[in-house]
């Protein structure tokens, strides 16, 4: 979900929850991108009392949650009746209109866990996302967990090609639509926001860990998704 009010557009369409799911949650895009959901918390057991999800779009990481908490909040820039249905579900779920730049409506040093799927890339003052989420992490144990796709790549591209385009044009949209809704939705890519992180961490005195997906040892052209671990230090 665009979370940076710097973009021109911003097209509501390619998230209606129908056509999300269709595309991006079924078939053989359902088993790659859930795989890279189960990869962000193949370790995150125990307890996170309040963690925070910035740009859930429709809440579908937090089915593959497992460790406990008190208090989840499911924030995006455009909140959807599929998020306030979790919230109804769930009583430990909270829905917040949010943007990663700017979240000042959570207070600093308040929270356990901030998880993040999928959602710098749409953003280009990644540094300000950054900075809010290192603010509102508590001191010493707090922890991001944060999943970018590998864009540009080899095998991203080749995924787009082969598994979403031919999806997209079954549902009735054009390829020339969708490199259109890449091109203005996916504003940065995974060398900025590295780069990103390496100067907070340096700033921040901050422990960052990075591992792959699909295999720990295949080169970035050969991966698919990144996952970036950082944990506040004091």
């Amino acid at each position: 979900m665009s979370t940076d009010g710097d973009l021109m557009v911003i097209d509501q369409s390619w998230y209606k929850p129908n056509f999300f799911k269709k595309i991006y949650y079924s078939g053989i895009s359902k088993f790659i991108i859930g795989g890279s959901h189960k990869f962000l918390e193949k370790d995150r057991f125990g307890e996170f009392p309040v963690t925070l999800e910035l740009g859930a779009t429709h809440g579908q990481h937090l089915e593959y949650i497992k460790h406990s908490y008190d208090k989840y909040i499911l924030s995006d820039l455009v909140l959807n009746d599929e998020l306030m249905k979790k919230a109804k579900i769930n009583n430990k779920v909270q829905v917040m209109h949010l943007d990663v730049t700017d979240i000042r409506n959570i207070s600093t040093d308040t929270v356990d866990r901030v998880v993040l799927t999928c959602l710098l890339h749409h953003i280009e003052k990644v540094h300000l996302g950054l900075q809010e989420i290192i603010r509102v992490l508590k001191p010493s144990k707090g922890i991001a967990d944060i999943l970018l796709p590998n864009e540009p790549s080899f095998i991203w591209n080749l995924g787009r090609v082969l598994i979403i385009i031919p999806k997209v044009i079954i549902s009735g949209r054009t390829w020339k639509e969708y490199w259109r809704y890449v091109e203005l939705e996916h504003v940065n890519n995974i060398t900025n926001i590295l780069i990103s992180i390496n100067e907070i961490k340096t700033k921040k005195n901050l422990k960052v860990k990075i591992q792959k997906f699909p295999f720990s040892f295949a080169p970035m052209f050969l991966t698919a998704f990144v996952r970036v671990t950082i944990q506040k230090t004091s």
